[in-house]
């Protein structure tokens, strides 16, 4: 139950959903999850809402943290522009065709592998009223475990230092009610296994398959900037298994309900132990 927990606490901030992931970092931190969830949020700043990342220096606690990305437009550049960096250095130069822009991708591929003199340059770079924000995302990526999520810091990073944005602003939009069935995803053992019967089934590439499920379902969000950089992680991944977004989302639309069917017992089991949370925001 905690990964599964893990994944709709996620899916419940990109959703706008702030009820949902008050409950459930909640659950996690009675769990004794605090630690990750500190480490969490801080990813999901950089990944989500990159535009608040100076808010990282502020001491803020997890739960407030993410119930207040909940509330804002997102804006997934830092995401793209991370993903992008990480299979460059991974040595996929493909991703080169399509990037935006060569130099922001190269500067964040260099500092994947050398952040130390990133870090520094950050710091020469930003003014002194900053230098507490650099600090604080240094620490940031020092604690991420994986190295997409250190990429995101990175990508994160260099878009505040180098341009400097407005504050994510706040959003309206209304939040309709959880789809609990979509943390039962790629990352998660059950969802492994309804991906494969799916794919098996239907004769479909699994990965393209899960991929699928994260773009156009997983990835959902309530309201979010458009994004270059988004676009072309987007237009990358699949290219990679010989697909396109377009004919991705049409494969995703024709398997979703075989999907919700396969997950619906582990669906239900989840919303009863989160609709059973009764406390509200926590601090911790």
């Amino acid at each position: 139950m905690r990964a599964l927990l893990r994944s709709a606490l996620q899916k419940a901030v990109r959703r706008g959903n702030i009820e949902i992931v008050e409950k459930v970092a909640g659950k996690l931190a009675l769990m004794s999850d605090s630690s990750w969830l500190n480490s969490r949020a801080q990813i999901i700043l950089f990944e989500e809402c990159w535009r608040d990342a100076k808010l990282l220096a502020k001491s803020t606690p997890s739960i407030a943290r993410l119930s207040s990305i909940a509330s804002k437009t997102k804006n997934k550049s830092a995401a793209g522009l991370g993903t992008l960096a990480h299979a460059l250095v991974e040595g996929d130069y493909s991703v080169l065709d399509f990037a935006p822009e060569r130099k922001a991708l190269k500067i964040v591929a260099a500092a994947c592998e050398r952040p130390n003199d990133f870090f520094r340059w950050a710091i020469d770079l930003a003014p002194p009223e900053d230098h507490s924000f650099v600090y604080a995302a240094k620490r940031a990526f020092s604690q991420a475990s994986w190295p997409w999520d250190k990429a995101f810091v990175l990508a994160g990073t260099y878009f505040t230092v180098t341009e400097k944005p407005a504050l994510a602003s706040e959003t309206y939009a209304t939040v309709p009610p959880f789809p609990y069935w979509v943390a039962i995803d790629k990352h998660t053992k059950p969802g492994k296994l309804a991906f494969r019967r799916a794919a098996v089934d239907l004769r479909i590439s699994e990965t393209l398959l899960s991929w699928s499920s994260f773009y156009f379902e997983g990835a959902k969000t309530n309201a979010v900037d458009p994004s270059l950089w988004w676009d072309a992680e987007l237009y990358w991944r699949f290219a990679t298994v010989k697909s396109s977004p377009e004919d991705a989302q049409n494969l995703w639309r024709n398997v979703i309900a075989r999907i919700q069917h396969e997950v619906r017992s582990e669906s239900a089991a989840l919303k009863e132990v989160i609709e059973g949370c009764k406390f509200g925001l926590l601090r911790d």
